[in-house]
Formats: C-alpha cells, structure tokens, sequence
C-alpha cells in the first residue's frame, strides 16, 4: 500500500529530497533545479542545446548518473531520473520573436533560464511552477518558460495564449527512495521495485511524456485564439549563439563543471552515432 501526498503538503518542492533522506517520506518526486545545493551537478542537464529531444536528454541523465558522473543521486536508492520536454516561452503579451523578449518578465525554474533570458534582453522570476498562472494573471510577470504539460496541468494556458518554441533547457526530475528504507524491505518487495526502476520506468516515461506534449502542441496550433511561432532561422541562430556562450561559460567555472560539459557531450555523441548504426 503506497500513501500518496501532492501539491507539496508535506514540504515545498526545494525540501523534497530532505524529507526523503531524513525518512519522513520513503519516496519523493524531485527536480533538482528547485534544490541546487542538493544537486549541483545535475546541472549540466539544463544547458541549453545540448540535447535535441526529451528522450536524449533522458537517456544521458539515466546513463550519467548510472556512472555517478552526477554524484548527486548516490544517499539515495534511484527509481527513476529523466527530463522533460524542453521549456518553451508562454507569454500573455505577443511574443512571436526574439524581439518581442527584450524588457518583459517570465517565470524561470533556474539561474540558468535566468541568463538565456538575460542575454536575449529579458528579465526572469523564480516561482514554482504552481504559483505562475496567478503571477501572470496578476501581471506580475508577462508569461513563462515550461514545456507543454504544465500548460493544462497547472492552468498557465489559459493565462498565456502566445506560444514561442525556442527549446530552452531541459529540466532534470527523479523518483528517489531512502535508501534505509530501501534495505530494510523483504526481498520480494525490493524485486519489485526493481523490476519497475531503470529501464522501465524510464521507456515508459519517454513514450508517456512524448504523446501528452505532442497532443499539446497539436491543440495549441488547431486553437485560433492562440498563435504559435517556431524560430525563424535568424532568431534561430542568434539563441544558438546565446546557448553556446552559456554552456562555454559553466564550463569554465571550474574543472569539475567542464568535466561534467564533456561527460554529457560525449555520451550525446554515443547515443547518435549507435542511433546512426541502427538506422
């Protein structure tokens, strides 16, 4: 029997991973970005254009802290790590270019979102993603960065009928078990747990969490109250620069950081080229 607590009544989402190893929960829902000091080098996985889609990304977060590249994870048994989609810009104002960026506020899960905003002339605001709907209806900011899904879970559509798909980061999530708990449990009951952890839950993830967005992003464009603007190749370009500079950047923060950049670029790199031999 598993006891179910949502919407953070036992704790914000930056307490989530304390409440799991301490023991006051046996499993917790995590996103790393919301509990940096937890989880520093689970940033990596929010660089932008690293990873071309939610299953790359998932699949070099599962790999990398498989290898305890990410040495964030190991206090706790691992159920699950993935990414969702990319966050797009939702706005309640037109935004159907870079230019429409400059001088308006979104919501950003991380410091990172922060400095892509920043450098393509925008200005950000950290709030979990339950209090932004009421943030843009009160306008105190002008829309947010999120990927589809959080759109219809948490309302932020019918808010924010702009919709501009320039693929920011992507944001890291685990299922994590204390790992006390973990051990202490009869052997058939860990089996079990281990039969539905890894490889498992992370395929069924992947396809899950592509068909909700992708039946998203179809009811966005089939809506006429709503406009939805690709990049155009320039505007393209110029956030690709911006990405560049930033994952430059980290890397250049310290040996540790440029070693996780080169952890994560070489495993995109296995992951295409085994894809590139299948094909």
């Amino acid at each position: 029997r598993i006891e179910p607590y949502f919407s953070g009544r036992l704790g914000g989402p930056e307490q989530i991973s304390q409440l799991v190893r301490d023991g006051t929960v046996d499993i917790g829902f995590v996103i790393p970005s919301y509990d940096r000091a937890a989880f520093p080098d689970a940033s990596v996985m929010e660089l932008p254009g690293l990873f071309k889609d939610a299953t790359e990304a998932t699949q070099v977060l599962s790999q990398l802290v498989g290898a305890r590249v990410l040495r964030d994870f190991s206090d706790f048994y691992l159920i699950g790590a993935y990414a969702g989609d990319p966050e797009d810009i939702h706005a309640r104002p037109p935004v159907v270019s870079l230019a429409d960026l400059r001088g308006k506020r979104f919501r950003v899960n991380n410091e990172i979102e922060a400095e892509i905003l920043e450098k393509l002339g925008a200005h950000s605001l950290a709030l979990p993603i339950n209090q932004t709907t009421q943030a843009i209806s009160s306008g105190q900011i002008d829309g947010a960065l999120a990927p589809p899904v959080p759109l219809i879970e948490f309302g932020i559509g019918r808010v924010a009928p702009y919709h501009y798909f320039l693929h920011t980061s992507f944001i890291p999530q685990a299922l994590l078990m204390n790992r006390e708990r973990f051990d202490r449990l009869p052997s058939d009951v860990q089996a079990i747990i281990r039969k539905h952890s890894g490889a498992w839950l992370l395929d069924n993830f992947i396809r899950i969490n592509a068909d909700a967005n992708a039946q998203i992003v179809r009811q966005l464009e089939s809506d006429p109250k709503r406009t939805v603007t690709f990049p155009s190749p320039a505007d393209q370009q110029t956030a690709d620069a911006v990405f560049k500079s930033i994952v430059d950047g980290y890397a250049a923060k310290s040996s540790h950081n440029a070693e996780l950049v080169g952890a994560a670029r070489a495993a995109v790199a296995k992951l295409r080229a085994d894809s590139e031999v299948r094909q």
